[in-house]
C-alpha cells in the first residue's frame, strides 16, 4: 500500500526539552512500520552545498564558552606540546587522527579544526582523503577523487560486506588491470599514499599530458610516492590486482599539523571494533593524538551503559596495543533529537469505520545524555582526555536553541554547516590550548551527573513540573474588607442603575 504523506504541519507548543512539530502521516491501514529509529536519515543524511568563507562564527548566548576546555583526567600530554613546539619550529610534524560518524564524514567540523591549527602551526598536508562518493556516499567538499573505472564497493554500515573492509570504512575492489584515479584538492601536496590490501604499486602520475617524476617506497598493504615537484592536481596509475584500495593521504614536505579524519555515516563503536585489524593499520598514519567522536548512533538504540562502556574500552584497547604511546581524546555528542509516531483514530459523520492517522513528532533523545555521562566517567576512570561537547554546545535543552538559530538541520540529528563550523572553531580553540599547556587537569567529578551550567553558573535544566506548580500556587495577596465593601456597593448600584433604564423603557 502506497503510504500517503500528508504535510499538515501542526504546530505544537515548544516544550522545554525541544521544539516538537507535528505531521500527519498517513491514513487509514497503515501498511508499513515507521522508522522510530531514524535509520535512514542517520545513514543517508543531506547537507547540502557547504558555503565556507573563512570567517570565524559567530558568538551564541547559549553556548557555555567558559567550559570549552578538554580534560586530561590525569593523562600526561607534555609528550604531545613538545611535538607541538618542534612542529611549530619546523623541526616536527603533529598527526592526528580523528574517528566518527556522519558529523565526521562530511568533514564540517574538522576542516575547521585542520585549517585553524595548520594556520598556526604550519601546514603536513591535507593528510587522509577516503573515496566516499566512489563507493555511492557523501564526501567532503575540498578534495576531488574521480574514476572511469567501475568498483564492486563496502560501506562500513551496509552488511554484509562485499569485499574486505579497511580501516577508513570504505572499500573498493580492484579489477585485475591497471586502474587511474583523478585527484585533486585545495591544498598542493608533493607526496600521496595509497592504502589497501595486497601489492600496491604506482606505475604512473601525470598532470595533464605530461608525467611527473616520482620515487616509489612500498610499505606492508601500502605504498608512497614521492613527487619531484608539489602539485594540487593529478592522475595516479595504480596496479594492485586482486587488492582492495582504503584511501589516501596526501602530504607535503613541510612539517607542522596533519589533520586525518575517518567518519563514516550511522558509525558505532561496535561497527569500528569490527573491522580486522582497526588499530594496526591506524598506524600507517603514525598518530600522535586519536580523537573519537562516537556515541550518537548508539543512542537511537537500546545499548545499556554497561555494554556500551565495554565497546568504547575495546576501541581504546585495539588503538593503544598497536599504537603504543598515542594519546585518545573521547568527545561527547551533543543533544539532537528523535522521531515519535503516535496514532490517531479520528470518525467523522456517516462514516462507520475509524480514519487512523499516524503523527509525526520530534522530542529530545534522552539517551544522548546517559551516554555523555558513560563517555565521562570511561575517561575519569582509565585517565584519557575528554571535551564534553554536549556542555559547551549548551547542555540540557540546547537542540532547541541550536535550531532556532539555524545551527541545527531539519533532521533534528545533524547540524547545518554553521553549526558544524562552529563546532570545529570551539575544537580547535580546545585543543590548541591543551595543546599549549592550558587544559583543564581533571574534570570535576560532579560535573558527569550534574547538569550542565551556563557562563553565569545558572543551571540550564529545565523547571521541573513541581517547581513550575509551586510558582503558580504563590498566594495572591488578599483584598482589604474595605476594597470587598466597595465592591459591594459598586456591583448592587450597577444594578440598580440597570433596572431603572429597564422601567423607562
Amino acid at each position: 500500500m502506497i503510504v500517503r504523506v500528508l504535510i499538515l504541519a501542526l504546530s505544537l507548543t515548544a516544550l522545554a526539552t525541544g521544539t516538537t512539530t507535528m505531521y500527519a502521516v498517513s491514513t487509514e491501514e497503515l501498511a508499513t512500520s515507521p522508522d522510530t529509529t531514524d535509520a535512514d536519515v542517520r545513514a543517508n543524511p543531506v547537507f547540502g552545498e557547504d558555503r565556507e568563507d573563512g570567517s570565524k562564527s559567530r558568538r551564541y548566548a547559549f553556548i557555555h564558552y567558559n567550559a570549552n576546555r578538554i580534560h586530561l583526567n590525569g593523562a600526561d600530554w607534555s609528550g604531545l606540546q613538545q611535538i607541538l613546539k618542534e612542529a611549530a619550529a619546523g623541526h616536527a610534524t603533529l598527526d592526528i587522527v580523528h574517528i566518527g560518524d556522519s558529523h565526521i564524514q562530511a568533514e564540517g567540523n574538522t576542516s575547521r579544526v585542520r585549517r585553524h591549527l595548520q594556520h598556526r602551526y604550519g601546514s603536513a598536508g591535507r593528510g587522509l582523503i577516503i573515496p566516499f562518493r566512489l563507493a555511492g556516499t557523501n564526501q567532503p567538499t575540498d578534495y576531488r577523487i574521480t574514476s572511469s573505472a567501475s568498483f564492486t564497493s563496502a560501506k562500513l554500515m551496509r552488511m554484509p560486506w562485499p569485499t574486505t573492509m579497511g580501516f577508513t570504512g570504505i572499500s573498493l575492489a580492484m579489477p585485475a588491470s591497471t586502474v587511474s584515479f583523478d585527484i585533486s584538492n585545495a591544498q598542493p601536496f608533493d607526496a600521496i599514499a595509497v592504502y589497501g590490501r595486497g601489492e600496491i604499486s604506482i606505475s604512473e602520475v601525470t598532470v595533464g599530458s605530461a608525467k611527473v617524476a616520482f620515487d616509489e617506497i612500498d610499505g606492508n598493504n601500502a605504498t608512497l610516492a614521492v613527487l619531484d615537484h608539489a602539485v594540487s592536481a593529478c592522475t595516479i596509475t595504480i596496479d594492485a590486482p586482486g587488492g582492495n584500495i582504503y584511501g589516501f593521504e596526501l602530504r607535503r614536505d613541510d612539517h607542522g599539523i596533519r589533520y586525518h579524519a575517518i567518519g563514516n555515516n550511522g558509525a558505532t563503536f561496535s561497527q569500528y571494533n569490527s573491522i580486522g585489524e582497526f588499530g594496526a593499520s591506524l598506524r600507517q598514519l603514525a598518530p600522535d593524538l586519536v580523537i573519537v567522536s562516537l556515541g550518537t548512533n548508539e543512542a537511537f538504540g537500546k545499548i545499556s551503559d554497561e555494554a556500551f562502556t565495554r565497546q568504547i574500552d575495546a576501541l581504546v584497547s585495539d588503538i593503544h596495543t598497536h599504537n603504543p604511546g598515542v594519546h585518545i581524546l573521547l568527545t561527547t555528542p551533543s543533544e539532537c533529537q528523535r522521531t515519535v509516531y503516535t496514532t490517531v483514530r479520528t470518525r467523522r459523520k456517516r462514516r462507520k469505520r475509524a480514519k487512523i492517522r499516524r503523527v509525526r513528532s520530534f522530542a529530545v533523545n534522552s539517551n544522548i545524555a546517559r551516554l555523555r555521562s558513560a563517555i565521562l566517567r570511561y575517561g575519569e576512570q582509565h585517565h584519557i582526555a575528554t571535551w564534553d561537547w554536549y556542555n559547551v554546545a549548551g547542555g540540557n535543552g540546547s537542540s532547541t536553541l541550536w535550531l532556532s538559530a539555524h545551527l541545527l538541520g531539519g533532521d533534528r540529528i545533524h547540524r547545518t554547516w554553521a553549526g558544524y563550523h562552529l563546532e570545529g572553531d570551539l575544537l580547535a580553540e580546545a585543543l590548541d590550548a591543551a595543546l599549549t599547556g592550558k587544559a583543564v587537569a581533571k574534570i570535576p567529578a560532579s560535573a558527569i551527573t550534574a547538569e550542565p551550567h551556563n557562563n553565569e553558573g545558572q543551571s540550564t535544566a529545565p523547571k521541573s513540573e513541581a517547581s513550575t506548580s509551586e510558582t503558580k500556587r504563590t498566594p495572591k495577596a488578599k483584598k482589604s474588607r474595605s476594597s470587598k465593601k466597595k465592591y459591594k456597593s459598586t456591583k448592587s448600584s450597577k444594578k440598580r442603575n440597570k433596572g431603572r433604564r429597564r422601567r423607562r423603557r
